[in-house]
């Protein structure tokens, strides 16, 4: 029945608030952005309870993707710049969490992102991209359950570490759109020719695009756009005009 508490019918709002209440063992309400009406867009709905209460009681926070369904990502912590004590609590916990690469994002923070409220808050927090294009394997899986028990213990939750020392993580700084991307210039099949983690150089082949609209065009040769690490490539075949092929970031000291 919708998100807002209604007195008849279970709706999203109610048993949110039940169950943090529970939870808490204090009554709660939650404050919604958005509602889940017919025809009403709800994806951007955002819970206050959420930045106003319970990152309130947090020392950190660590927020696991498996990559998504579009792209394939090299292992990555991901984190937003900052300066100040902020920053550096972010870059230990990065290293302790012992991924191949770092990503450290120059773009504003997202308003409505999770690592956007932990900055807001003052709060160190990263995410971390695992796996991609709707896949997890199993390796995938130990090392990032090996690398949130290394960064538990970072944080004193756990009092023994696991027994794999984090690998020395590498520092990318990555910029979303034209610093970092390459982009199809039209729609058509797409063969990429790097993958995630690969060192390139400026001009080297990204991918090949087989135009769509007219198949007796040869294919176009999508160009690296500077030297970097090749952090995440598209899994789809098929692309359409505008899509990311691929994100290339530069890495840092």
């Amino acid at each position: 029945n919708g998100w807002q508490i209604q007195p008849n019918g279970v709706t999203v709002q109610a048993e949110i608030e039940k169950a943090i209440s529970t939870l808490l063992k204090t009554e709660t309400a939650v404050t919604g952005s958005g509602r889940t009406d017919t025809g009403v867009h709800a994806t951007q709905q955002i819970a206050h309870y959420l930045e106003e209460h319970l990152l309130t009681q947090v020392d950190f926070c660590l927020d696991l993707h498996s990559g998504g369904t579009t792209a394939r990502y090299v292992p990555s912590a991901f984190l937003y710049r900052r300066d100040g004590v902020l920053m550096d609590a972010k870059l230990a916990a990065a290293r302790a969490f012992g991924l191949p690469a770092t990503l450290v994002v120059d773009a504003p923070m997202t308003a409505g992102s999770l690592l956007g409220a932990c900055d807001r808050k003052g709060i160190p927090a990263i995410a971390c991209e695992v796996g991609g294009g709707a896949t997890l394997d199993r390796r995938a899986i130990e090392t990032t359950r090996t690398a949130t028990l290394r960064v538990l213990h970072h944080f004193g939750v756990l009092a023994d570490p696991p027994e794999d020392a984090p690998a020395e993580t590498q520092l990318v700084r990555l910029r979303f759109g034209a610093p970092s991307a390459v982009l199809a210039p039209v729609s058509g099949g797409i063969i990429p020719r790097v993958d995630p983690g690969d060192l390139v150089k400026a001009t080297d082949i990204a991918a090949h695009l087989f135009p769509m609209e007219d198949q007796s065009q040869p294919p176009i040769a999508l160009r690296v756009p500077h030297d970097g690490m090749v952090t995440s490539v598209i899994a789809r075949p098929v692309v359409r005009a505008g899509d990311m092929v691929c994100l290339v970031g530069t890495p840092e000291d």
